[in-house]
């Protein structure tokens, strides 16, 4: 027994450890032990402990989720005491989740699965639609909270710190019915020092429209704007000059056209397998094919030019535009790639690349000179740090250092490039707002600048998006009745969100506009069965519910389960005691008591009617000679394709 023991020891080395790790199985050998062993193993819970040991004994224990961390002793005493020190390191696990409630709100559920307290803190973020209070919970190890937020329609970035770590999510929050949140106009203004300011604004407006502006104030004046509504689109430029560029234009899924001043026309053709275009103007003329990996282009414009490419993972072109050139590029293991380019005629030139995470190397030869460079990437004491060496036609030697704590940048860099350079970087971002410096020396002396960012959206009017062809979901209204009566509460679920009915029963929910199924379920306590029911936007929708009965199982005496009730509508299971919502009809009644007990004079059958409650009595009893096998108390269930429940004492 003693080598069989031994053996099984030494089968489990891998897995016996002095670490106890919160959620997993611990073993611990002890040898050297003989005769009826007590053990001591809180807070472990202990899953096997022998009795007697002979030579060793072996424990098999559970270290719980929630053991904070630290150094504890498990001992064992037969003839002498022997203790072992198991280690429980510093565990931190937040689990979070979190949804949309259909309702304008979001929960949010956090739970500790480390073993130490955690603080989260959860706030928006800048870029957020919907914002809120920064809120701070504290979980203790184990523990599991849920929040709920009421924010309204919009779109929530969630930002939450909490165990060692920052995680970031994102969720679309629709208001009751499935209302969908307004559009939103993301837009920035920026600055500059020296003087520079600029602008700009864009988004959908509606399913069907889109707007894009972009203004710059300093130090030339000027706008770009473009407006698209359904397959049409418009767009121009505006400078101090006056009317720089406009296009008119059309798409679809098969074709695009478009007209442009000055005076240009492009037209395409779309198919599954790629895109012809043909476009002219003052003077040019241009024709091209792209799709599945292959583009070619040919043009003229007082001289030809043509492209022609491969694209993917390996890609490679031959042009003509003034100059003919050839080149490509290979992946290589380990994220690295490898390019080149060569000029054919009339210039000659050869330039090659090899590069991959933290380096690139190049090289470079023409009729003119020569050229190579390095640059390497790599940390540097929590930094990042990198250098580059050039030789030939531009000589120089510039090192640099940078790094980042939060939304804090910054980088130093300094060499020899055609002369001494030298140049300092630093800037901060959060939320909406963005700040950045920078000051440096090189040929033209030194030079410095300081710019400002802010971003903000805004919400597009109801009013307007509606004019412009509405949400990608149109609302559908209706009435929900119970025997003709409106029901007020009862819930309707789509596929975007879900509405209750007002006192009147009514209800208004937002569908895909091609129509969905709807679920319609009955308030809490009402007599009345779920109904599905197809429904498209627009019109009006009456629900008619069917009434339902309730049974109620009551049970007497010692040894009683519950009840099988099998109808033509269904089977369903009630236990001791219960009660279940079932279609109005008659259902025969079987009961189900535990091993060696029955029901005595149990009735055979219940009639249940619509919006009404049936109750059945039972009543259990030993059975008067020794039990066979199995369940008693009427037919078994197995007989009408059921199973019976397990037997709970």
């Amino acid at each position: 027994m003693k080598a069989k023991t031994l053996a099984l020891v030494f089968f489990l080395l891998p897995a016996l450890a002095g670490e106890g790790l919160p959620g997993q199985t611990l073993i611990l050998p002890f040898p050297g032990l003989e005769g009826e062993a007590v053990f001591q193993v809180a807070p472990f819970r202990p899953l096997l402990l022998p009795r007697e040991a002979e030579g060793v004994a072996v424990l098999v224990l559970e270290v719980p989720q929630d053991t904070p961390p630290g150094v504890y002793r498990v001992c064992a005493r037969a003839r002498e005491v022997v203790c072992q020190e198991v280690e429980v390191p510093e565990v931190r696990r937040l689990e979070t989740s979190l949804r949309a409630d259909g309702l304008g709100g979001v929960v949010v559920v956090l739970e500790n699965r480390g073993n130490r307290p955690e603080t989260v803190r959860l706030s928006p973020e800048g870029e957020s639609d919907l914002g809120f209070a920064p809120l701070q919970v504290t979980l203790a190890p184990g523990e599991r909270k849920t929040l709920r937020l009421a924010l309204g329609p919009g779109v929530l970035l969630l930002r939450v710190e909490g165990g060692g770590r920052v995680e970031r999510h994102r969720l679309e929050v629709k208001a009751p019915g499935g209302k969908p949140p307004p559009y939103r106009l993301k837009g920035s203004l920026e600055g500059s020092f020296p003087l520079g300011l600029w602008g700009s604004l864009e988004g959908s407006l509606s399913r069907g429209s889109a707007l894009a502006l972009r203004l710059q104030g300093l130090p030339s004046p000027g706008v770009f704007g473009r407006f698209v509504l359904g397959g049409a689109f418009a767009e121009g430029a505006f400078g101090s000059q006056g009317l720089g560029e406009a296009a008119l234009g059309y798409e679809e899924k098969a074709f695009a056209l478009r007209l442009a001043y000055p005076l240009a026309l492009r037209g395409e053709w779309r198919t599954k397998d790629g895109v012809w275009f043909l476009e002219g103007g003052e003077n040019r003329v241009a024709l091209g094919y792209g799709g599945a990996g292959f583009s070619f282009r040919a043009s003229w414009a007082g001289s030809p030019a043509f492209r022609l490419e491969r694209s993917g993972d390996g890609w490679a072109y031959l042009a003509y535009e003034g100059t003919l050139r050839a080149g490509g590029g290979l992946p290589l293991p380990q994220g690295a790639f490898l390019q080149g380019e060569a000029a054919l005629y009339p210039e000659r030139s050869l330039a090659l690349a090899l590069g991959g995470p933290g380096y690139r190397l190049e090289g470079r030869v023409s009729e003119r000179g020569w050229g190579a460079s390095a640059t390497l990437a790599f940390p540097l004491g929590g930094f990042g740090a990198w250098g580059s060496l050039a030789l030939g036609e531009a000589s120089g030697l510039v090192l640099g250092l940078r790094g980042q704590e939060g939304g804090l940048s910054w980088s130093v860099e300094g060499g020899f490039r055609g002369g001494p350079v030298a140049q300092a970087r630093l800037a901060y971002g959060e939320g909406p707002y963005a700040l950045e410096g920078a000051l440096g020396y090189g040929t033209g002396g030194f030079r410095g600048e300081v710019r400002g960012r802010y971003a903000f959206a805004l919400p597009v009017p109801e009013g307007l998006t509606l004019a412009l062809g509405g949400y990608e979901q149109a609302p559908v209204e209706g009435l929900v009745r119970l025997e003709g009566k409106p029901l007020a509460g009862a819930r309707v679920v789509g596929r975007h969100g879900l509405a209750q009915t007002d006192g009147e029963g009514r209800f208004r929910l937002f569908l895909d506009r091609e129509g969905e199924v709807l679920r319609v379920e009955p308030p809490e306590g009402a007599l009345a069965l779920p109904k599905e029911v197809p429904a498209r936007p627009g019109g009006f929708l009456a629900v008619d519910l069917e009434g339902a009965g309730l049974v109620r199982l009551r049970c007497e005496g010692e040894g009683g389960l519950g009840a099988y009730l099998l109808g033509e509508a269904g089977s369903l299971y009630l236990p001791c005691p219960g009660q279940g919502v079932v279609v109005p009809g008659v259902y025969r009644v079987v009961p189900q008591g535990r091993e060696g007990f029955r029901a005595e004079g149990s009735p055979e059958a219940v009639r249940v009617e619509a919006l009404k409650e049936a109750e059945v009595l039972l009543r259990f009893g030993p059975l008067p000679l020794a039990p066979a096998r199995g369940v008693s108390g009427g037919p078994s269930p197995r007989a009408w394709g059921l199973r019976p429940p397990r037997n709970r004492r």
